[in-house]
């Protein structure tokens, strides 16, 4: 299996995987072997054979930056000074650029993608309430894991379910039906995926750049996603040409962020918003797809899925089939990975189930018995969930320990089950509803 890049890079971490590479091979761990075996001389030999034969560390170097797709160590290391070499720049914009004035602030400690559509409709006048918004888009009901992925090259052999929990393919995927529950158009602006990866300057200027200025000259706040949610309120000749603020950054100084954007969306126009009451069955329908499908499915049987084109790949799922994939990632001896896989984990879980109570019981109060009891049955298991979730132990020394990680693989499985009993409530409100 390929190894594939995180959106952001960093050169010193691949160095050190190309010495963890040769640490492996002089270990004699079969894995090291695999990525060898990229090299020509090793393409036929046997793991005997590749564990007898000395190994330079730039061979290593040109092995992992074939497994990452690369044609040499040379073309991996200017492709990740390409997409990374810039801090976070502290900066205002320059001299001519189009700015917002008195940009608005997010808000520490939530989801950055739920916070960002907060912000922006906010800003274009719409009415709209953070929980409300985290629940219709399914984020307070999301736990993403991907089966194809070993991120940053570190040994997770089948599951990423650490460093990226919470991507933007997840936020992107009911766009189509956020805007109708808030009955204003967000649109997510065409991209060149390839095009994305090698020349991400080039694919700025090409595809997004007329959007964003665009957004900005009718007084909208764009958003773009790369490592952080941006809410864009500045445009000048700056590399990249953006400036804005984190969605989930309290301060209101304009940065400049590090890299280009992954994905960009726009407010557009006013839209009819239908009633409340449909928009709630619909908002549980995908709840309970949330915690029961894997992505490809939900894609394939949920209404207003992936409406804007977002087509995850093969092998990412959420909900319970996550925390199975969790729970089975910690019972690997070899491929748990790091402790603060799991703590991310940890943490974009607690934030996302935040905002389950409060927007089942403002649900709750809409309609009337028996859905509204279900409803609130429901919030009362999702305080049990973030309870549990509170208790998890993700420190370094208990995960380095069998015992700690089974610990931690057992409360990943109470949490299923509860999860499970929520959802039951869900769909028992479902029944009434309808």
């Amino acid at each position: 299996m390929a190894r594939i890049l995180p959106p952001h890079p960093d050169i010193d971490h691949l160095k050190n995987e190309a010495k963890a590479l040769l640490k492996a091979h002089g270990a004699g761990e079969a894995a090291a072997c695999g990525t060898l075996r990229l090299l020509q001389r090793f393409r036929e030999a046997s793991d005997r054979e590749v564990f007898a034969a000395e190994v330079a560390l730039s061979e290593a170097q040109f092995a992992l930056a074939m497994d990452y797709g690369f044609k040499s160590w040379e073309d991996l290391r200017q492709h990740v000074m390409k997409v990374s070499d810039r801090p976070d720049i502290e900066d205002e914009a320059r001299p001519g650029a189009l700015l917002i004035d008195s940009p608005p602030a997010g808000k520490g400690n939530s989801n950055r993608y739920a916070r960002g559509f907060a912000i922006t409709l906010a800003y274009s006048g719409v009415e709209c309430d953070y929980d409300t918004i985290t629940g219709d888009s399914g984020l307070a009901f999301i736990l993403q894991a991907d089966e194809h992925v070993t991120p940053w090259g570190k040994p997770i052999k089948q599951v990423d379910i650490g460093w990226w929990p919470l991507t933007w393919w997840g936020a992107l995927m009911r766009l189509d039906f956020v805007s109708s529950c808030v009955g204003r158009q967000l649109v997510r602006l065409p991209i060149d995926a390839g095009l994305r990866r090698t020349d991400p300057k080039r694919h700025y200027d090409e595809y997004f750049e007329k959007g964003v200025l665009g957004a900005l000259r009718s007084d909208r706040l764009p958003l773009a996603f790369s490592d952080h949610c941006w809410v864009v309120t500045g445009h000048d000749d700056g590399e990249p040409p953006i400036v804005g603020l984190r969605s989930v950054f309290d301060g209101h100084e304009r940065i400049r962020p590090r890299c280009y954007p992954d994905e960009v969306i726009v407010p557009g126009e006013a839209i009819e918003r239908p009633a409340r009451e449909g928009i709630d069955r619909e908002a549980l329908n995908y709840a309970l797809a949330l915690g029961r499908y894997r992505v490809e499915e939900l894609i394939r049987t949920v209404p207003r899925c992936s409406g804007q084109g977002i087509k995850p790949a093969g092998g990412r799922s959420t909900g319970q089939k996550s925390f199975a994939l969790w729970a089975r990632l910690l019972r690997d001896e070899d491929g748990w990975g790091e402790h603060f896989y799991h703590t991310n984990v940890v943490m974009h879980l607690r934030i996302n189930r935040q905002s389950a109570p409060p927007y089942l019981r403002g649900m709750a109060d809409r309609h009337g018995e028996p859905a509204a009891s279900h409803l609130r049955a429901g919030a009362d298991v999702y305080e049990q969930v973030l309870k549990r979730v509170e208790s998890a132990d993700t420190g370094k020394e208990t995960l380095r320990s069998p015992s700690g990680r089974e610990a931690l693989a057992r409360l990943v499985e109470e949490t299923a089950r509860l999860e499970a009993e929520a959802l039951r409530k869900i769909e028992n409100a479902l029944g009434a509803m309808t």
